[in-house]
């Protein structure tokens, strides 16, 4: 299976983070393509084989460094959306700690709850 990558090509190097293995992207552009079909993409150093998967060796049970995969829009939204997901996870968890200090002193809390964004303030009433 050959990506079939030119120079100039928009492509994703797609990896998975964290016990939940969100997703995560990274957008490319293909550099060079050489002979041996190993392809160079401008700004990363790795290189990538014509399956795109990465060259060199790899420590550890299983390889869990990024691929390359074509451009899709379907899979770049996918990859925005679990991102936004995580930061508003991230964002909640922080705030439930800031409510959480707070919960001693009513005012404050009252104070820090009506500067939330409304978007927020819904999230925290529905978990």
């Amino acid at each position: 299976m050959s990506l079939n990558l030119k120079p100039g090509d928009r492509a994703i190097l797609q990896g998975h983070r964290g016990w939940n293995r969100r997703l995560h992207l990274r957008e490319v552009r293909v550099e060079k393509v050489y002979k041996n079909g190993q392809i160079v993409l401008e700004g990363v150093d790795q290189r990538y084989r014509s399956n795109g998967s990465p060259t060199g060796q790899y420590s550890g049970f299983h390889d869990a460094r990024a691929r390359l995969v074509p451009w899709d829009d379907n899979l770049w939204q996918q990859g925005q959306r679990e991102a936004s997901e995580d930061r508003s996870a991230t964002m909640l968890h922080r705030l439930s700690e800031v409510l959480e200090r707070t919960s001693r002193d009513p005012e404050a809390a009252a104070e820090i709850w009506e500067q939330l964004p409304y978007e927020l303030r819904r999230l925290v009433e529905e978990s």
